[in-house]
């Protein structure tokens, strides 16, 4: 098995795990407004900072692309009335993440 008497995975040391450079989320609108996503063609999630044109036609973009495409966002209320697209499940940012993380609930 993977795990040793001492509760830890056997793991090589250090120098001999893969790197790989940190990703960059690319800015979706000017002001910082950040879009995170990850799609495929059964199911989409989607991590909104803000909310702005640009933003909405993505998703818009994005929901066309997946069989259910869920967002996630500080502001659920606006992004659900902004989008008018089937399969898209709006939801607020857990509440655990926003203790975790701060941010503007």
């Amino acid at each position: 098995g993977g795990w040793g008497g001492g509760g830890r995975p056997n793991l090589p040391p250090s120098s001999q795990l893969p790197t790989s450079p940190t990703p960059q989320p690319p800015p979706v609108e000017g002001g910082g407004a950040i879009l995170l996503e990850s799609v495929d063609a059964a199911t989409g999630l989607v991590y909104v900072t803000s909310i702005g044109n640009g933003t909405i036609a993505r998703i818009e973009e994005l929901a066309g692309q997946t069989a259910h495409l869920t967002v996630y966002t500080w502001q659920p209320g606006l992004l659900r009335e902004r989008l008018a697209a089937q399969g898209i499940t709006v939801e607020q940012i857990p509440q655990f993440l926003v203790n975790r993380f701060g941010g503007t609930a």
